[in-house]
């Protein structure tokens, strides 16, 4: 865990270099780069703030749970999971995925980019496909 009491306009800049990513979890944080990884799973948590997150990665099978942040993906997959709540909103139009599943539990703005099959759980009212995949809709599960 990394944590800095600095006053609010100081930034706080860290890279870390690693050859895998299997999990990834932001809290209060202000912005977040991700880039470089190819690689079969990942998943990323950020919650706890209204801030950024870029990446662009390559991944197999990617879960994104995403609570108030906003979040920019790029790059490609095969599966793709997203949870999302409070606001939060993706743009993945530039990460390209055969399947995913979405999870919009309140009125987030979703831009996707899916081939072959996309699930959608909740709101779809701001979720836009970029692709021409099998749509299936149900119901929130309380």
């Amino acid at each position: 865990m990394v944590s800095s009491k600095n006053d609010e306009d100081k930034k706080v800049k860290i890279e870390i270099t690693m050859p895998s990513l299997e999990k990834l979890d932001l809290e209060k944080v202000r912005s977040v780069e991700i880039k470089g990884f190819t690689q079969k799973d990942m998943k990323i948590v950020a919650s706890n703030g209204d801030f950024d997150i870029d990446a662009n990665i390559e991944v197999e099978n990617l879960i994104l749970d995403i609570e108030e942040a906003n979040f920019k993906l790029k790059g490609s997959g095969n599966n793709l999971e997203i949870l999302i709540d409070n606001n939060g909103s993706i743009d993945a139009k530039n990460y390209s995925v055969k399947s995913a599943v979405i999870d919009n539990k309140d009125n987030s703005e979703i831009n996707v980019n899916v081939s072959d099959n996309l699930e959608i759980k909740g709101n779809d009212d701001q979720i836009n496909v970029k692709g021409s995949p099998n749509i299936k809709k149900k119901k929130q599960e309380e």
